[in-house]
């Protein structure tokens, strides 16, 4: 955790939670959506109702910076699969990474993207 130093469009702590895992081989980029509401402590403890209410997230952007690695072949990994993102892109460029147009659903509140270390 805390692998790489990033930026994002996305309002940390209010609208996603965003974090970088480094291994030697593999960057992995956590985005949650927190845009959530309606939690109520009763309905939660007998079961009648959903913990939150949660509304579709679009995140303009997420860059890694200062990239003290070169990284390539961008993927994401759902239900146990890695796949090709269906929204989202990244441009590799010297230094950095940009994963842009990045949309997170009310009904799958987080994504996984990879990279591998080169």
């Amino acid at each position: 955790v805390g692998g790489l130093k990033f930026d994002t469009t996305a309002k940390l702590g209010k609208e996603a939670m965003i974090e970088v895992i480094r291994s030697p081989k593999k960057v992995i980029v956590i985005a949650i959506n927190t845009r959530a509401s309606g939690y109520s402590n009763t309905l939660c403890h007998v079961d009648v109702s959903k913990h939150w209410n949660f509304d579709d997230l679009a995140i303009d952007s997420i860059t890694l910076k200062d990239l003290p690695v070169k990284l390539s072949s961008f993927a994401e990994v759902a239900d146990g699969k890695t796949i090709k993102p269906s929204d989202a892109k990244a441009k590799i460029s010297s230094g950095e990474v940009k994963i842009s147009k990045i949309k997170i659903s009310s009904k799958n509140i987080l994504r996984f993207f990879t990279f591998d270390v080169e």
